[in-house]
């Protein structure tokens, strides 16, 4: 990760690793990048998909799902925009507020031998879009070579990230 991410620690003990990315000129407030690991558990694809797209508001939202393979292994990207419901306090209070002209970045990096890795950067539009490319080259991903995901369904099912698991 380059030396501007800072890295924090986990604020929930579900997260194996998180970093703070400063704001770029133009947004006030800082991205953040949550690891989560869950030794091939973690939930379904579709649902955690789903899940994510729920964090943020219907009205004006926009999405893309893409797949691709990494040195690490094969991956799907959910690339949302729109206002998400960033959460405040402990999750089990599920209290959230509003930030408008967020993205988020979500990876589903299914790891042969090993398991899924859930990657998830949120923040404003700016400072997630600047970071979007380091990102992909923090476990190889190769946008270029991205597919619409459900576009070439045989090759989605045998992916191990398509059987993969969440958070």
């Amino acid at each position: 990760m380059p030396p501007t991410w800072q890295q924090q620690k986990p604020s929930s003990r579900l997260r194996a690793g998180q970093f703070k990315l400063p704001a770029v000129k133009g947004d006030k407030d800082s991205a953040e990048l949550a690891i989560f690991f869950f030794g091939g558990t973690g939930g379904g694809v579709d649902a955690n998909i789903r899940r994510w797209i729920g964090q943020f508001q219907a009205e004006g939202r926009k999405m893309k799902v893409l797949r691709g393979e990494s040195a690490q292994g094969p991956y799907l990207l959910l690339d949302l925009t729109g206002t998400y419901n960033k959460p405040i306090g402990p999750p089990i209070q599920r209290r959230t507020k509003p930030m408008k002209g967020a993205r988020m970045l979500a990876v589903i990096l299914a790891v042969k031998g090993k398991g899924n890795y859930f990657l998830k950067l949120t923040g404003p539009m700016k400072t997630v879009t600047a970071s979007a490319t380091t990102l992909r080259q923090s476990f190889g991903a190769d946008p270029k070579k991205e597919k619409p995901y459900g576009a070439d369904a045989k090759k989605d099912k045998k992916d191990g990230a398509k059987k993969g698991k969440k958070k």
